[in-house]
């Protein structure tokens, strides 16, 4: 069983290539930087690695040139996948490194897995052993590090800026939402105050009749109460006249 390390400091990324690869009958190790993902490459070699280019601690270029750097680890295919993309130069930069494959997120599942397995199948067939390129002299690779690094990190920093400037206009419209939906509450309660006073004064009313209806019935009851007294009165007068 081939055995893939997977080197990305965002957890979610981990997870979705973790998963793909699993499906697909690879052993998958990982890491959340280039340092962790360099020392678990000195302890076990992996037969492939597919890193991130932006991370902290050491980032993929990083990793990637120390990997090409040393003879028992400059033979194991690399292959960057990354959503950091530029230009051009970015994946000149990748290859001039040493790296087998340069691959831009996100990218079709089938497509991706298609690029693992050509690259695994021709190297264990030693058809494919990526650029014949060798790590240049550090004052060159540093020079076209930190412009390539620049880059990124300003595209990085473009990319946060337009989504604090989309959060910031959704968070507008949330707020000026929730001030509408708190006019129109307030004007719901005013208005249920308003016809609960009403229906308040009606039940009242209702009362005091149903209380005067009921004192008229029982004068009422009296009167002929009385009016059947004198009509029984005056029979016996009658009577005895």
């Amino acid at each position: 069983m081939k055995r893939i390390l997977v080197v990305d400091d965002i957890p979610e990324n981990i997870y979705l290539l973790e998963t793909l690869l699993k499906s697909y009958g690879y052993e998958v190790e990982t890491g959340e930087n280039g340092a962790e993902a360099l020392d678990k490459i000195k302890k076990n070699l992996p037969d492939l690695i597919i890193s991130d280019i932006l991370m902290p601690v050491m980032d993929g270029f990083a990793l990637c040139r120390k990997c090409k750097e040393d003879k028992k680890t400059r033979n194991i295919p690399f292959v960057f996948y990354t959503a950091t993309y530029t230009d051009h130069s970015d994946e000149e930069f990748a290859l001039s490194l040493g790296a087998d494959r340069f691959l831009i997120k996100p990218l079709d599942p089938m497509e991706f897995i298609k690029e693992i397995k050509f690259i695994l199948m021709n190297f264990s067939a030693e058809k494919f052993h990526g650029p014949k390129r060798f790590p240049e002299k550090e004052t060159v690779f540093l020079k076209k590090y930190n412009k390539t690094l620049i880059r990124k990190l300003e595209k990085k920093l473009l990319n946060l800026e337009e989504s604090n400037a989309t959060l910031k206009k959704e968070c507008d419209i949330r707020k000026k939402a929730e001030e509408e939906i708190l006019k129109l509450k307030e004007g719901l309660e005013a208005c249920v105050d308003e016809k609960t006073k009403e229906l308040n004064e009606k039940l009242n009313e209702l009362e005091r009749f149903h209380d005067a209806t009921i004192e008229r019935e029982f004068r009422i009851k009296e009167l002929n109460e009385r009016i059947e007294e004198l009509e029984t009165e005056l029979k016996k007068n009658s009577l005895t006249s």
